[in-house]
C-alpha cells in the first residue's frame, strides 16, 4: 500500500495505479479512502480513466454507477469485460426491482426472481446473483429453487456454470446438492487450472460445512468422517484444519485445537479467521498470556480489521473486564460499518509458534467412541426457512454478531433493578410445621468499575403457620404446654425485612446479610464460595456459609412460649461443603460432601453430614433448545432429631439418615424474546428418625416431665419412625423480553421429600437502566 501511494504521487494521472491502490484500501477495510482515491476519474474523458472507474464502481457494489460510466464509452472501446459488466448491471437492476416488492408482497418478489432465474445464464452469474438475493431476503429455500430453475433452463451446463451453482447451493445450506454438482464437474473433464482450483475449494467447503453441521449436533465422530478424506487429499488446507480444530474444541480438547490453529497461522499470519480461532482456543485452555500475544500481533498486522478488536473483546471478557470488552466491540462495530460503507449510528469509543497438526494415523477417528456409524447427511439441517421471516434483507453477520455481544455486555454492565412478589407454602400441622411465606424482593445489581457483580437485596417477608389445633396432643407439643399449662399458644406468625449484599468476581463470591429485621430473633448470615477451574474439565467448588433454616416459623423467625414468656428458635446452619465437578464432552458429573453445625436460641445443638453425586447428559438438542437427563444420589444425616416444637426443639426436618436416588429431566429453550425451561425429577427415598426428648436441651424440664409420666398426654419422647417411598420435584421458568430495557419473568417449583411438600413461586420484572442502547 505504501508503494502504491508513492506511485500515485509520482504519476497522479495514471488511473490503473489508482485502481490498484483503491483495491488494496478496500481489501483492508478502508472503503471511504478507496472511494476518495477514485473520485474524479469518472469525470475524465480518457478511455482508460472511464474503464478503471467503471471496474471500481462494479467491485464497490455500485452496478448502476458502473453501467452509467460504461455507456459513456464508445462501443468499440468497451470490450467483452465491460459488455459483461453492462449485462450484470442490468441483471442486478432487475433483481433489485424484484427485491423492492418484498416489503409489500413477498410472494410477488419471489415469483419475479424465479422468472428472472429462468432466463439464459451462460456463465452461471445470473443464477448465483438471484440465489444471493433470496439469501438476502432470508429465504434459502427460494435460493435453492432459483438455482434449480437456472439449471433446468440450461441444456448443457458448462463446468463454470456448475461450479458457480455448486458454490451457491453450499451457501444456501444444501451441502448434498453442492456435492452432487461437484461430482458432475469432476466427471466432465477438461477443466482449466482455475476451474480445478475452484473445484478443490468447493470440495473443502462442502467438507467443512458438513463437518460443522454435525459438530453442532454433537456428533464429532461423524463430523470427523466428513473432514478426513478432504484432509488426506489436502492436509495444509486452512479451512479444513480450522474445522478440525473446532472439533477438538467441541470435544473439550482446547490445547490440541490451539496447536492446529497456530500451525495454520504460522503459514499465514494474516489469516484473521485462524487468529481468532487460536485466540478462542487459548482462552478455553486458560492460556490468557498466549491469547493476549495473538491479539497484539493481530493489532500490529491489521489495526483496522474489526476481527482483531473482536478478539481483544473476547480476551477482555474472559478475564472479567467487561467494560474494556464493550469498548473493544464498539471499535469493532465502527470499523465494520466503515468497511460496509454504512451510516449506522455508533457509540463513541473511549510471536506465533509453529505447531504440529498432530493428526491421527490414516483410518483412525479420534472422536469415535461407541456410537454407531450414521449417514453423514442425516444431521444436515433442512434450511427450509420455516418460521424465519422473509421479505427483509438479512443483516451483515459480523455486525449482527457484534451487536448481540454488545447487548449482552451492556445488560451485564448496566445497573439492573428487579422487583417481584413471591409465595412459598409448606405442608404440615397448623401452628407447627405448616408454613406460608409471602415476600417481595427488591434487588439492585451493579458492576463496579466493570469488574465483578455486586448486588444489594431487601426482602420484606411475612410468615404464618396459623394456630395450633385445639386438640390436647397438638397443644401439648408446643413450648412447655406438655405440662398442661394455659393459655393456648397464639397464632404463629412473624414479619420483617431481610437484607443481603453480595459480590462476585470470577470464581470468587461472598455475601453478608441478616434474617428479616423485625422477626423475634435476628441472625447474621453470609458465606464465601471459591470455585477455581483446576483443569480444562475439572472445577473445585468450596463453600463456607451460615444460613437460616427456613422450614418453619420456629426455625426461621423464632417464637414465644406464652406459658412462661420464653423465646426460642431462629436456627442457623454453619456449613462447610466441597465438591468436584467434571465436564466430559457434553456430560457433567459432580461429587461432594460437607458438614454443618446447627444452632438456635435456646435450641439443642445439632450436627449434619452430607454426601451427593450425580451427572447429566443432553439427549436432544436443536438450536437453542435442549433436553438433559441425569441421575442424582443424595445422602444426609443429623445427630439429633429436632423437628418438633416444644421448648428446645428446632422445628426443622432432621432425620438420622436420609437417602434418595432421583432421575431429573430438564427441557430448556432460548430465543431472542422468550426463554423458558421446565423439568422435574422422580425417585425413591428412604429415611429414619430416632426418638426425640420433648425438652432436648433442658434436663430439668425433661426430668420433671418424666416424673409426671408425660403430664396429661403421657408424652415424654416423640417416637422415632422409618419411611420409604417416592420423592420428586418439578420446576418451570419463563422470561419475556418486552424491550431492551424491560424483562418480565416467572418461576415456580414443587418439591416432595421426607414427610412434607413445598411449593415456591415468584413473579418479577427486571429493569435494565439505559437498556434502550
Amino acid at each position: 500500500m505504501a508503494l502504491l501511494r508513492a506511485a500515485v504521487e509520482a504519476d497522479p494521472s495514471d488511473p490503473w495505479i489508482r485502481l490498484d491502490l483503491a483495491r488494496a484500501l478496500s481489501a483492508s477495510g478502508q472503503k471511504a479512502e478507496a472511494r476518495g482515491v477514485m473520485a474524479g476519474l469518472a469525470d475524465r474523458s480518457s478511455t482508460d480513466a472511464l474503464r478503471a472507474a467503471a471496474l471500481f464502481a462494479a467491485e464497490d457494489g455500485r452496478p448502476a454507477d458502473a453501467a452509467a460510466i460504461v455507456r459513456r464509452l464508445p462501443a468499440a472501446a468497451r470490450g467483452p469485460d465491460l459488455q459483461g459488466l453492462l449485462a450484470q448491471a442490468q441483471v442486478q437492476a432487475d433483481i433489485r426491482s424484484a427485491m423492492a416488492l418484498a416489503a409489500t408482497s413477498p410472494m410477488a418478489a419471489r415469483q419475479k426472481l424465479l422468472t428472472l432465474a429462468a432466463a439464459p445464464d451462460p456463465d452461471g452469474g445470473r443464477g448465483v446473483a438471484i440465489a444471493r438475493a433470496f439469501m438476502e431476503l432470508r429465504d434459502p429455500a427460494g435460493a435453492r429453487e432459483a438455482l434449480a430453475t437456472a439449471i433446468a433452463a440450461t441444456s448443457s451446463p458448462t463446468p463454470a456454470q456448475r461450479l458457480a451453482y455448486a458454490g451457491a447451493l453450499l451457501a444456501a445450506g444444501d451441502a448434498a446438492g453442492a456435492r452432487a454438482m461437484a461430482a458432475a464437474v469432476e466427471g466432465s473433464g477438461g477443466l482449466t487450472p482455475e476451474q480445478q482450483a475452484s473445484l478443490e475449494r468447493l470440495r473443502a467447503g462442502i467438507a467443512v460445512r458438513s463437518s460443522d453441521t454435525l459438530n453442532n449436533d454433537k456428533r464429532p465422530a461423524d463430523a470427523y468422517d466428513q473432514l478426513a478424506p478432504a484432509l488426506a487429499q489436502n492436509p495444509d488446507d486452512p479451512s479444513l484444519n480450522l474445522a478440525l480444530a473446532r472439533l477438538y474444541q467441541g470435544a473439550q480438547d482446547p490445547r490440541q485445537a490451539l496447536a492446529i490453529n497456530l500451525a495454520v497461522l504460522s503459514r499465514d499470519p494474516g489469516d484473521m479467521a485462524a487468529r481468532r480461532a487460536a485466540v478462542g482456543a487459548a482462552i478455553q485452555a486458560r492460556e490468557f498470556g498466549r491469547a493476549e500475544t495473538l491479539v497484539s500481533e493481530g493489532m500490529q498486522l491489521a489495526p483496522n480489521d474489526p476481527q482483531v478488536w473482536m478478539m481483544a473483546a473476547d480476551v477482555a471478557r474472559a478475564q472479567g473486564n467487561d467494560r474494556r470488552a464493550l469498548q473493544d466491540l464498539r471499535t469493532a462495530r465502527e470499523l465494520r460499518a466503515q468497511q460496509l460503507g454504512t451510516d449506522a449510528p455508533l457509540a463513541a469509543r473511549p510471536g506465533v509458534q509453529t505447531a504440529s497438526l498432530g493428526l491421527p494415523p490414516p483410518g483412525a477417528n479420534p472422536f469415535r467412541r461407541t456410537q454407531p456409524a450414521t449417514d453423514a447427511d442425516a444431521g444436515l439441517p433442512a434450511y427450509a426457512g420455516a418460521g424465519v421471516p422473509s421479505g427483509l434483507p438479512a443483516p451483515d453477520p459480523t455486525l449482527a454478531d457484534i451487536d448481540r455481544q454488545m447487548v449482552t455486555l451492556h445488560d451485564q454492565l448496566a445497573p439492573q433493578l428487579t422487583l417481584g412478589p413471591g409465595l412459598r407454602t409448606r405442608t404440615g400441622t397448623s401452628g407447627l410445621d405448616q408454613l406460608t411465606e409471602v415476600s417481595s424482593t427488591a434487588e439492585l445489581m451493579v458492576m463496579p468499575f466493570g469488574h465483578g457483580q455486586a448486588t444489594i437485596v431487601a426482602t420484606p417477608t411475612f410468615l404464618s403457620a396459623g394456630s395450633v389445633p385445639a386438640t390436647p396432643t397438638a397443644q401439648a407439643s408446643f413450648g412447655t404446654a406438655a405440662f398442661g399449662h394455659k393459655p393456648a399458644p397464639p397464632s404463629q406468625q412473624a414479619e420483617g425485612v431481610g437484607f443481603d449484599a453480595a459480590y462476585q468476581l470470577g470464581w470468587f463470591r461472598a455475601d453478608i446479610g441478616t434474617t428479616p429485621v423485625g422477626f423475634p430473633i435476628q441472625n447474621m448470615l453470609g458465606g464465601i464460595e471459591l470455585s477455581p477451574q483446576l483443569t480444562d474439565q475439572v472445577r473445585l467448588r468450596v463453600l463456607l456459609e451460615r444460613r437460616a433454616v427456613t422450614d418453619s416459623v420456629l426455625s426461621y423467625a423464632g417464637t414465644h412460649d406464652t406459658t412462661n414468656n420464653t423465646l426460642w428458635g431462629g436456627v442457623t446452619r454453619s456449613r462447610a461443603h466441597a465438591q468436584l465437578e467434571l465436564t466430559a464432552g457434553e456430560a457433567n458429573f459432580y461429587a461432594g460432601g460437607g458438614w454443618a453445625n446447627l444452632q438456635g436460641f435456646d435450641v439443642a445443638s445439632n450436627e449434619e453430614v452430607e454426601f451427593g453425586s450425580g451427572g447429566s447428559y443432553p439427549v436432544w438438542r436443536s438450536g437453542g433448545e435442549e433436553v438433559r437427563v441425569g441421575l442424582d444420589l443424595v445422602y444426609f444425616g443429623y445427630q439429633n432429631n429436632l423437628r418438633y416444637f416444644s421448648l428446645g426443639q428446632g422445628g426443622y426436618f432432621s432425620p438420622q439418615s436420609y437417602f434418595a436416588a432421583l432421575v431429573p429431566v430438564n427441557y430448556s429453550a432460548k430465543g431472542e424474546v422468550w426463554n423458558w425451561s421446565v423439568g422435574g425429577a422422580i425417585g425413591y427415598q428412604t429415611y429414619h428418625e430416632n426418638d426425640s426428648p420433648v425438652f432436648p436441651n433442658n434436663p430439668t424440664l425433661q426430668a420433671t416431665l418424666e416424673a409426671q409420666h408425660g403430664g396429661p398426654t403421657g408424652l415424654t419422647f416423640y417416637p422415632g419412625s422409618s419411611s420409604a417411598g417416592l420423592t420428586g420435584n418439578a420446576h418451570a421458568t419463563l422470561e419475556y423480553r418486552v424491550n431492551p430495557a424491560l424483562l418480565l419473568g416467572a418461576r415456580t417449583s414443587y418439591q416432595h421429600a421426607g414427610n412434607w411438600s413445598e411449593f415456591d413461586g415468584m413473579l418479577y420484572a427486571r429493569y435494565i437502566f439505559n437498556g434502550e442502547m
